[in-house]
């Protein structure tokens, strides 16, 4: 991604709409991806904590049982 700044700064000074267009795709699908992953990551966190909660309760009850 750095590229892609370094290419956006140097096209807007030469003024090049092509390469201008392009880095700035590039930024665009990589903040995106990057804010797509930060959402997703305390999701999947609590997945795996209700989970292992979960375990753990349904072992003790069944240890309390026997």
């Amino acid at each position: 991604m750095p590229e892609a700044l370094v290419t956006l700064y140097g096209a807007r000074e030469e003024a090049n709409a092509e390469q201008v267009a392009s880095a700035s795709e590039a930024l665009i699908h990589g903040y995106g991806f990057g804010l797509v992953s930060a959402a997703l990551a305390p999701l999947a966190a609590a997945a795996v904590v209700a989970v292992v909660v979960n375990a753990k309760g349904n072992e003790a009850a069944a240890a309390a049982v026997h």
